[in-house]
């Protein structure tokens, strides 16, 4: 089930009355978490440290594997752009109160700046085909999305599908981001650390796995060189290696309702919503 924006910012405001420690939190953790359909992309939200502090973010409709989870808020699913940065704008009010914006997925709020850019185009146009300068304008959206996300004072993680690329001078194969033009060329290099995500199957059963670094095929990287290069699928194993902490639950005290609050508006007119 999803939230609405109203009721996301009424939930998050709950949090007001259960306040902990941030400093207990695993702060500035920026990770783009790469893997194909079935790898378990969303499910790994789950073992996230401070379960009642994450804001789960989705443009992919496809929160069935986590719907028992108890989030901060219920997932904030976004059908448009203008969710996206209705989101971002909530995010950056109470970050604050949260301490991970899991963002699933960038391929697909990919698609949504896309439509975004056809729906406000000046003049009518046969083709759904981008234009250069309109291809241009698609870049300089999702950059700005992206740096504004990760420049919050929280941990963020972006999942994205890969796509699949031969080298022309090699003609090896390599797994870039499913992103459009020079974006998923370097979209790694917003973050601290690009994992990529492999689910092997056999007549025993599925074993997931993560690669974190060390590998040019997969653009995989751990800043931190505390990782290992096959790690398990859980983020707070790896917060863990990462900061040399130990995450313990936050018990939940009993939260009282909040008022209803007005909806925060973006305006379309904004030429950087995510600064």
């Amino acid at each position: 089930m999803s939230v609405s924006m109203k009721g996301l910012e009424a939930a998050i405001q709950q949090l007001q009355m259960n306040r902990i420690d941030l400093k207990q939190l695993y702060k500035h953790f920026k990770c783009l978490l790469l893997g194909p359909g079935g790898t378990g992309k969303t499910y790994a939200s789950r073992t996230l440290p401070h379960l009642d502090r994450v804001m789960y973010c989705s443009c992919e409709s496809g929160c069935l594997s986590i719907s028992d989870v108890d989030f901060a808020t219920k997932p904030v699913e976004m059908f448009s752009w203008e969710d996206v940065q209705k989101t971002y704008q909530l995010a950056k009010k109470y970050a604050g109160e949260i301490g991970t914006v899991y963002f699933d997925s960038l391929t697909e709020s990919n698609e949504l700046c896309k439509e975004y850019i056809k729906q406000n185009r000046k003049e009518a146009k046969e083709t759904e085909t981008l234009t250069m300068q309109e291809w241009g304008l698609l870049d300089i959206y999702m950059r700005k999305m992206i740096r504004g996300f990760r420049n919050l004072p929280v941990n963020v993680i972006f999942t994205c599908h890969p796509k699949r690329k031969e080298d022309s001078d090699t003609g090896e194969t390599k797994y870039y981001p499913a992103l459009n033009g020079q974006l998923s060329e370097n979209v790694h290099q917003f973050f601290d650390f690009v994992f990529f995500a492999n689910v092997k199957k056999s007549k025993k059963g599925a074993t997931y796995s993560w690669l974190t670094g060390g590998h040019d095929r997969y653009m995989t990287k751990d800043r931190s060189g505390k990782l290992k290069m096959l790690a398990e699928p859980n983020w707070t194993n790896i917060f863990n290696a990462v900061k040399g902490a130990t995450a313990e639950p936050v018990k939940k005290e009993t939260k009282k309702e909040a008022a209803p609050v007005k909806t925060v508006q973006v305006s379309e007119e904004e030429a950087n919503p995510f600064g």
